[in-house]
């Protein structure tokens, strides 16, 4: 039974000149699980908010086509005739929220559908418990990590129990098990015969979907199998899509068969006979090797709670000069808090924090602030002026009124985050990767020497990605000390020198990359669990850390 229906559907947002949507044909059936990936820009999120009437009635633009959902055309039809077939989270997930405690958020949406209260309860209940967030139930939103506050608006929508669930970008600030969690609704929502519409920037995530849509500048580029797209590693790299680093790795070593698992991947290594140069390797690891230099911050049994809710509890931590520190952990693990206190936004309540050997106590506000650049999980916290080049001109009056070269300053900030061209726009126009460089940009132009970045690389797509982390890597190798929260394990083994895991307020683990994948037990106990690609290290004999270092050591 078909219940999504698009034909020759086309979208042109008000006050722009481009197409966000052309010629879409798109029909989804009851119990589909379906992935729609694409580049920042290419009318993902757009597309998910015609399904609903959210576009045209909403907002507004020129409207081409009809959608019909559940048998009702949208141009006929308000959003609110589709609230119990269609549940939809946003990208910008905190503007669904808006109760005073989370059992509220979760019940709002019950009692606009006249639910009994015994049944509600029930519900609330049973999706906190899904979603991880009992213990929360009674907590303000407002206080809660990032990663909490999307569980929620999920768990808002899940217990509603829509006939189709359509996601954007649902774990972009999830840690790996709750993302796991949202994936594993699939199964039950298939057996009821609901459908799962989800934009999607990982792959892994997407491989067990029954078809995959690909769109660019707003058209459909291909729908299909994902075991079929998902080997066609020059198209995926080309529509700003990661390829499965398994299945990239037997393509650039030339093989037909691209596996896209581990078990496939580990028949392959065991038929062919890997073998690796170990002088090779002794190069590899003789370059990984980099030491600190000063200590910049030094922290000394820091607490700090919220409320009766301890989030810190004795950390102890020094950081180096020049080093490139990542910080992971699950969802409320205390990552954010730990980096608003080395910040100095944050006090800590117990313990000491010395940077460059001086008490936070004993320093002004301001001579931290030109010391330290810190980057808000989310960029829209930070961003307010009308323009672009507004908000880097904030940030150097600031510092100084008396700045005699500050368009050239403002122009080298935005240069470096490829934004020169965008400096008369205004910052919420805008993609969200566009939003997370301007902030970016703010910082470079008062050139902190201490830069810490909340989840610098959320809602990103693989090239924005990749040129986030260059810009980043850049800085550090030009002598900035570098502190970033992810939840991409894949890319604080990458790019960072040391990384720290958090766990329940406290530090489980603090060491180099290369060491610390060693030890999977670590990263079990962590529920941060690695990616394919680093469990085919088992089989290789190494901890290589990308596809380039086997590659290099591999003999052919």
């Amino acid at each position: 039974m078909k219940i999504l229906e698009i034909k020759n559907l086309g979208f042109r947002y008000r006050k722009s000149n481009l197409e966000a949507l052309s010629e879409i044909n798109l029909e989804i059936s009851g119990g589909e699980f379906v992935a729609i990936m694409g580049m920042s820009g290419a009318g993902k999120s757009t597309l998910l908010m015609t399904f609903n009437g959210i576009i045209p009635h909403f907002i507004k633009g020129d409207f081409r086509g009809e959608v019909v959902s559940f048998g009702k055309n949208t141009l006929t039809h308000k959003s609110r005739d589709y609230f119990k077939e269609i549940g939809l989270v946003f990208q910008d997930f905190e503007s669904q929220i808006f109760s005073s405690a989370v059992e509220l958020e979760v019940a709002f949406g019950l009692e606009n559908i006249n639910l009994e209260k015994l049944e509600m309860v029930r519900r609330v209940d049973e999706t906190l418990d899904f979603i991880g967030l009992t213990h929360l139930k009674n907590r303000n939103p407002f206080f809660l990590s990032g990663g909490e506050k999307q569980r929620l608006a999920i768990a808002a929508v899940l217990a509603m129990k829509p006939k189709l669930l359509a996601f954007d970008e649902p774990t972009t600030d999830l840690d790996p098990e709750a993302r796991g969690r949202i994936y594993s609704l699939y199964k039950e929502l298939k057996s009821l015969k609901r459908s799962f519409i989800t934009v999607e920037h990982d792959a892994d995530k997407v491989k067990n979907a029954d078809r995959l849509v690909v769109l660019k500048g707003g058209r459909i580029l291909k729908d299909g199998p994902p075991e079929s797209i998902l080997k066609e590693i020059k198209f995926l790299k080309e529509n700003g899509i990661q390829p499965l680093e398994i299945t990239e790795l037997f393509s650039e070593l030339g093989y037909k068969e691209l596996p896209l698992n581990l078990s496939d991947a580990v028949s392959i290594v065991k038929r062919d006979r890997w073998k690796f140069d170990q002088e090779s390797i002794r190069e590899i690891v003789s370059k990984g090797r980099k030491s600190g230099g000063k200590t910049i911050f030094k922290l000394d049994g820091v607490n700090f709670s919220y409320g009766e809710k301890k989030v810190l509890e004795n950390i102890n931590l020094e950081v180096k000069e020049g080093e490139f520190l990542s910080i992971v952990g699950p969802n409320g693990s205390g990552k954010t808090t730990l980096a608003k206190i080395l910040a100095g936004i944050f006090k800590p309540q117990k313990g000491n924090l010395y940077i460059n050997g001086i008490d936070v106590k004993k320093m002004e506000p301001v001579s931290m602030s030109r010391l330290i650049g810190f980057g808000f999980q989310n960029p829209d916290h930070q961003i307010f002026k009308e323009k672009v080049e507004d908000e880097i001109d904030f940030t150097l009056s600031l510092l100084r009124k008396d700045i005699l070269n500050k368009s050239e300053m403002i122009d080298e900030a935005l240069n470096a985050v490829n934004l020169l061209e965008k400096r008369k726009e205004d910052p919420f126009s805008l993609t969200k990767g566009e939003r997370q460089r301007l902030a970016v940009a703010s910082i470079l132009a008062a050139k902190k020497e201490i830069i810490i970045l909340d989840e610098p690389i959320t809602g990103l797509d693989w090239n924005e990605t990749r040129e986030m982390m260059k810009l980043i890597k850049k800085l550090n190798e030009e002598g900035k000390t570098i502190l970033i929260i992810t939840h991409s394990v894949d890319i604080a083994i990458r790019y960072s020198s040391r990384i720290l895991i958090l766990k329940d307020g406290k530090i489980i683990a603090d060491g180099i990359p290369r060491e610390l994948i060693k030890d999977k037990n670590l990263w079990e106990d962590s529920h941060i669990p690695l990616s394919d690609f680093f469990h085919l290290n088992e089989y290789l004999g190494f901890n290589f850390l990308d596809v380039e270092e086997i590659k290099h050591s591999l003999i052919q």
